[in-house]
């Protein structure tokens, strides 16, 4: 989606409260007085989330020394809401922020969670508290039009910047936000070492759960009057030849924040630039909003593609007959037997065109390959919940391997550690084969797609069904694998399936830990290839039965893998994998028929 000031779509899954947690959950934040209208919108938020602002909040509020009437303001407000810990200082500096919520978090009871927000980041939520820690990468919030307008105290914030874009990540500032976390963790107490880095020992990060996008509301009036004090700051503090690190880079990131502006409008190079990079939006549901009408089968949409030269309607392939006939839930079958062959952009308009006509009450969507995905015979009511617990408005599968052209690049995969951190840590990448997200997600996915396609594909033959030539041929953004790479290194709220909750791939049992171009990543060879042995790991997986038929379980050292959507034996040794563990006996069971 790009510029034009037209609202983007709400994405994100819906989110649920923290009632249930409401004794043990504990607020702390550092406050600017220059934003007390933004400070009445983060109370209510975190009151309607749960939390009991009154005495499980703590705020410390910068108000310089002849700052008396806005300080007032801003403690008015917190008066208002009942807020019992307050306190006021003078001065500011990322050391200061850091150092006063470290020392908070020692003084909280060792069952409790914290949340941790600037003013102007808006959390969400997960249904379900099954980890440790929680992150969220954060979205930013735009004006409809290139005003820098002020926040009101009236209408809710989405709806008075409606628009969304992945603006901080190209300004270099980290984006990962660390959004709801215990304070005791295996007998250590979590500490930040800044506010988008946690750990649990000196050199021990944290693992958390990625939850998908986070409003953030930097783009206000008060925003940027409080940026162009931090600018004067830490530029001042390079002056005086305090040159750390930390001050050379919050003086770069202010600095690229404020060259967006031209006074108090976005320059027109500036405007250009953040819409460029629009993104859909976090939805602000509750988990107390209506489902939508009908039922969890008529709700969920799976589409594949088959096309020539792979299939033909007068004579399916045994491979979709496995996808079609296996799966629980219908799979409409897209595509045409006129023997054309199919670029990638087509294949992009078929599943736009489908999920346009969709039924009303249709609000997700899966789309597969279709002749290298076993799927599993889940319920829908089994994918949606699934889907719901990983919270996040787009998921695609992830693989222990990068495969596309330039994207795979050292420079590529470094960049793709700075915007998504956790892939040193969950060690896999995006994977085209499967997908699964909100109907708009989808739809703003496929339309991203479409336009990308034309402008950079036109009178190329090539996309998932080319034959030939080989990828290395084929131009990134014509080929699936380039095009999810890229699209989930500009929209920061979609995520990777990397607890294998709904998809996962053969390939990954095979695979043993190796390192490319300084991701940690499980690869057989530097180049991405595996070694396989049709014995390797077979005994590991088993077939078990389910209410609708049988689903393959991988069983690893540590817990049973089994995707509620399927198993993607993508390439040719995911196929000799597939045909491998397809050979192994199946349990009578007694099935249900759909």
């Amino acid at each position: 989606m790009s510029g034009g000031g037209s609202p983007s779509a709400r994405c994100a899954s819906r989110h649920c409260t923290l009632h249930a947690i409401s004794e043990k959950l504990f607020l702390w934040s550092m406050v600017s007085s220059d934003t007390p209208v933004m400070l009445g919108h983060f109370l209510r938020h975190y009151e309607r989330a749960g939390l009991r602002v009154s005495t499980h909040a703590a705020f410390v509020v910068h108000a310089p020394r002849n700052d008396t009437s806005l300080c007032a303001a801003v403690l008015r407000v917190l008066a208002a809401h009942h807020v019992r810990s307050v306190e006021i200082v003078d001065s500011y500096h990322s050391n200061v922020k850091r150092a006063r919520v470290n020392a908070h978090i020692h003084t909280l009871p060792a069952d409790s969670w914290l949340i941790y927000a600037d003013v102007d980041e808006l959390f969400h939520f997960p249904c379900q508290l099954d980890h440790e820690c929680y992150s969220a990468q954060l979205v930013d919030r735009l004006p409809r039009l290139p005003v820098v307008r002020a926040m009101l105290s009236d209408g809710d914030p989405s709806e008075q910047f409606p628009l969304c874009a992945g603006v901080r990540q190209r300004l270099t500032g980290l984006t990962t936000k660390f959004v709801l976390f215990r304070v005791r963790s295996n007998g250590s107490t979590p500490f930040f070492m800044g506010s988008h880095t946690l750990r649990i020992r000196p050199m021990v990060s944290m693992r958390c759960a990625p939850l998908g996008a986070a409003d953030h509301y930097t783009f206000t009036k008060e925003q940027l009057l409080l940026a162009r004090k931090k600018s004067q700051l830490y530029e001042g503090l390079l002056a005086r030849g305090k040159r750390s690190l930390l001050n050379r880079n919050n003086a770069l990131v202010y600095k690229k924040y404020l060259a967006l502006f031209d006074g108090d409008s976005f320059s027109r190079a500036g405007w250009r630039m953040v819409t460029s990079v629009q993104s859909c939006c976090p939805s602000t549901s509750s988990a107390t909003t209506p489902e939508a009408g009908g039922s969890a089968a008529s709700r969920l949409l799976w589409l594949t593609v088959c096309a020539p030269p792979s299939c033909d309607h007068r004579l399916p392939p045994k491979a979709l007959t496995r996808l079609v006939q296996h799966a629980a839930v219908r799979v409409l079958v897209l595509g045409g037997g006129d023997g054309a062959r199919f670029e990638l952009r087509e294949k992009l308009r078929l599943y736009r065109r489908a999920v346009r006509r969709a039924a009303r009450q249709v609000t997700h969507v899966i789309c597969t390959d279709a002749l290298d995905v076993l799927p599993s015979p889940s319920s829908a009511e089994e994918i949606l919940g699934g889907f719901a617990r990983l919270g996040s408005p787009l998921v695609f599968s992830a693989q222990p391997a990068c495969w596309a052209g330039h994207w795979c690049s050292r420079g590529e995969v470094e960049r793709m550690l700075a915007n998504r951190p956790e892939l040193a840590r969950m060690r896999r990448f995006v994977n085209s084969g499967q997908l699964m997200g909100e109907r708009q997600a989808v739809m703003h996915f496929l339309e991203w797609g479409v336009n990308r396609t034309e402008a950079n594909c036109r009178q190329r033959d090539v996309g998932m069904f080319l034959r030939g030539g080989g990828r290395q041929q084929v131009p990134t953004d014509c080929e699936d694998q380039g095009l999810a790479l890229a699209y989930w290194q500009e929209h920061t709220a979609v995520q990777l399936d990397y607890a294998n909750l709904l998809f996962a791939t053969l390939k990954q049992p095979y695979a043993r830990l190796g390192r490319h171009h300084g991701a940690a990543v499980p690869l057989y060879d530097g180049v991405g290839g595996y070694a396989y042995t049709s014995r390797a790991g077979r005994r590991d997986f088993a077939w078990e039965c389910m209410e609708h038929g049988v689903r393959l379980v991988w069983r690893n050292q540590s817990s049973r893998v089994m995707p509620l959507v399927g198993w993607h034996a993508n390439g040719g040794v995911g196929r000799r994998i597939l045909a491998d563990v397809e050979s192994l006996p199946k349990p009578k069971c007694p099935f249900k028929h759909h």
